[in-house]
């Protein structure tokens, strides 16, 4: 693992957010890796329910000031920097006072999706590769976990791939079993992004829902995972739309760690991504 960049991408890790099982997960993974002297980042959202204060962020100047385009609009990327000091391991937050200035992740008070969750898809999203655009930074591996990071693979092979710092970037997709409700992201995500509109997965009949966004981000991902609870093992959705699937169990966090630190490995000397259904 020497020598290895790995970016995490999620909406949520350990200590800043615990909205599931996924956080832990995700500093967990970064912390052996990064044990291994393999160089490590996190990106993830700074939803309005961190802290600022508690987490001790500071805004990364020199990184924030540019402008994401979502529709029509331009709007403003604040980046922002903590870290995990028992780890060693900083952690990056994508914030715009629009998007995450509340004191909500996904969900309002009433339990009801928000509108505006695929503008912040979008915008995270951009504002991800953006980051390391500025950190100039070029990781080996970007792991996206969950939903919310389904457009960064498509992003790095469609509008940024001539980006240099992405050239050699290898693209993990690994799916959780933490569905939303059908029809979550408003149809109208297709207009705020041109990109997706030669997108038959999500222009064909239906609403824009979570399976949707899963079959988008293993589209585009050189190796799709799924790790999954004892609960849900037997998820049937899941097996059914992504019969090949590597699947990495949870429950042991040695073996959950090992399988990827080969995974890491293997996509650094194959060209040959996986196929999935």
């Amino acid at each position: 693992m020497s020598n290895l960049r790995i970016l995490f991408v999620a909406n949520e890790v350990d200590p800043f957010l615990n909205d599931s099982f996924v956080s832990k997960l995700i500093r967990d993974l970064a912390k052996e890796v990064r044990s291994k002297e393999a160089e490590v980042r996190v990106l993830v959202p700074k939803f309005g329910v961190i802290n600022d204060r508690k987490s001790k962020l500071h805004e990364v100047v020199r990184l924030s000031g540019i402008n994401i385009n979502v529709g029509n609009e331009d709007k403003p990327l604040i980046i922002k920097v903590a870290s995990i000091r028992e780890e060693r391991i900083q952690v990056y937050f994508i914030d715009n006072e629009e998007y995450f200035k509340r004191k909500l992740i996904f969900k309002d008070k009433q339990g009801k999706f928000l509108k505006n969750n695929s503008e912040k898809l979008i915008f995270f999203s951009k504002g991800i590769l953006e980051t390391i655009k500025q950190l100039e930074w070029s990781p080996n591996v970007i792991h996206c976990n969950g939903w919310f990071s389904s457009l960064v693979p498509m992003y790095i092979k469609t509008l940024y791939k001539n980006e240099p710092v992405f050239k050699d970037s290898k693209c993990i997709f690994t799916i959780y079993n933490n569905q939303f409700e059908q029809g979550l992201l408003s149809e109208d995500m297709l207009q705020k992004e041109p990109q997706l509109i030669n997108e038959d997965i999500l222009t064909k009949e239906g609403k824009i829902d979570y399976f949707k966004m899963l079959a988008l981000g293993a589209r585009y991902s050189d190796i799709v995972t799924r790790s999954y609870n004892d609960d849900d093992v037997n998820d049937s959705d899941i097996k059914e739309k992504f019969s090949n699937i590597i699947n990495i169990p949870i429950s042991s966090t040695p073996d959950f760690v090992s399988s990827y630190e080969k995974i890491y490995q293997d996509l650094i000397v194959s060209s040959s991504p996986a196929e999935v259904s």
